[in-house]
């Protein structure tokens, strides 16, 4: 409809195969599809910039005559010579004392916890991602690799990864501490059994633009999705550090007017556990040195965890998906926390 609309006589279009498998078969796509998602990108001039927003005809056909016009490349362009905007005047997410945590979830849709990974595994797993990145860029790179296998997508890509980690010794230790430590805030709002839906790090080098807030779940009566971010080093402003906007995952407060955005400045081990509802983003990283948070999010057992564009499985390995982990099975059954890392 839109192709009509604009272009008659047709255009060239790009199918994402992940968001219609259906459509992709029937046209004899004989290709593997890992991501399921509905992306709509248009070339700028400079790259690849994707659709954010409501699919609906107007919304699509508005923002395609600005890819034509050149107005959203100047928009662009515009935004990112700007400096990064100074955060540090803006609110801190606070730590949350355990007690009052699934609360605060329940009614913000974010909490800070302190200290829930040592200093030790968080080197260890920052020295993991770096290593996993580079290899991944080089097999992409060379062909051997295909890019949705690597990576999970992600706003404002320039200089922004979404690194999909493998089941190895540190992200094993740092899966069981971050469940067998959170099991009960989680729990509160997806339930013991939820399943394991990403397991990855978002990696902000310097240069990485500023994202749009965005909720990585679509509107729910219910949570059905949290996630986890945990910084493997200290966090300062200029990092790009994580923007929420707390009240916006619930019906009762999402349309309270004047919400702040809030800056999680988290020291190396510290997390933000979430709702996937609530709206969020990346900062703009104007230092010199790379942001790095490794995160993990569990999904309400059987329930559909659909994305703002489409229905999406998560950043995910297939080899990790496909061991159905849940929340229960990585905290271990042992409330004294006997387990050790790497028992799974």
């Amino acid at each position: 409809m839109v192709d009509a609309r604009l272009f008659p006589g047709g255009r060239v279009w790009r199918l994402r195969c992940g968001a219609h498998p259906d459509v992709c078969a029937e046209l004899g796509a004989g290709f593997r599809v890992d991501v399921v998602g509905s992306l709509v990108e248009a070339w700028t001039g400079a790259a690849f910039e994707r659709f954010a927003g409501e699919k609906n005809l107007d919304a699509l056909v508005g923002w395609l005559r600005r890819v034509e016009d050149g107005t959203l490349a100047r928009e662009l362009a515009t935004a990112r010579s700007r400096p990064p905007r100074d955060l540090r005047s803006m609110p801190a997410i606070a730590a949350t004392p355990a007690p009052a945590a699934a609360d605060a979830l329940r009614r913000e849709g974010v909490v800070r916890v302190a200290g829930v990974l040592p200093p030790a595994l968080c080197a260890a797993l920052l020295r993991r991602v770096n290593e996993t990145l580079a290899s991944s860029i080089a097999a992409v790179e060379a062909g051997t690799l295909n890019e949705t296998d690597a990576f999970g997508r992600v706003h404002e890509r320039r200089h922004r990864y979404d690194v999909k980690l493998p089941l190895v010794a540190e992200t094993e230790a740092a899966l069981h501490t971050l469940a067998h430590t959170l099991r009960p805030l989680v729990a509160s709002a997806v339930g013991d059994a939820a399943e394991l839906f990403d397991l990855s790090s978002v990696v902000a080098d310097p240069g990485a633009a500023e994202q749009p807030l965005h909720p990585d779940q679509a509107w729910t009566d219910a949570a059905t999705v949290v996630t986890v971010f945990v910084a493997l080093q200290d966090v300062a402003p200029d990092m790009g550090p994580t923007l929420f906007v707390p009240g916006t995952a619930s019906a009762a407060t999402r349309e309270r007017q004047n919400l702040k955005q809030h800056v999680a400045l988290l020291d190396a081990g510290d997390a933000a556990v979430f709702d996937a509802r609530i709206s969020h983003a990346g900062a703009a990283n104007g230092s010199a040195r790379r942001r790095v948070m490794f995160y993990v999010s569990f999904k309400a057992a059987g329930a559909r965890a659909g994305a703002t564009s489409s229905e999406s499985g998560g950043s995910l390995l297939g080899a990790v998906s496909k061991r159905g982990f849940t929340l229960a099975d990585l905290a271990g059954t042992d409330p004294a926390g006997e387990a050790a890392p790497g028992e799974l």
